[in-house]
């Protein structure tokens, strides 16, 4: 199976739907529900579960925040400080326990 998008978020949910939760081990998800969106971490093991997802091994991240442009400003700053924060955590490596 071949996947042609960048977010791992919608390779995971494709790979899943075509081989089931069993077909993607080497991959772990984390899900952290927030006031204003939804972050998504997924860390990918280099072999099968690579392949499945069509990504290269390592960590990617999704924010999920609906409607960005219409919320006040102090939902897109505290939005803007869970980015900062995400990218912080990946440039420091701390995602490496993750697995």
């Amino acid at each position: 199976m071949s996947v042609n998008t960048d977010l791992a978020d919608e390779a995971y949910a494709l790979a899943r739907a075509a081989y089931g939760p069993a077909g993607l081990e080497g991959v772990d998800v984390q899900v952290e529900h927030l006031p204003h969106g939804v972050v998504r971490r997924f860390r990918v093991a280099a072999g099968p579960a690579a392949v499945s997802l069509g990504k290269s091994p390592g960590t990617y991240v999704t924010i999920d925040a609906p409607s960005f442009w219409q919320r006040s400003q102090p939902e897109k700053e505290a939005l803007a400080q869970v980015v900062a924060r995400e990218l912080t955590s990946l440039l420091q490596g701390d995602r490496k326990s993750v697995v």
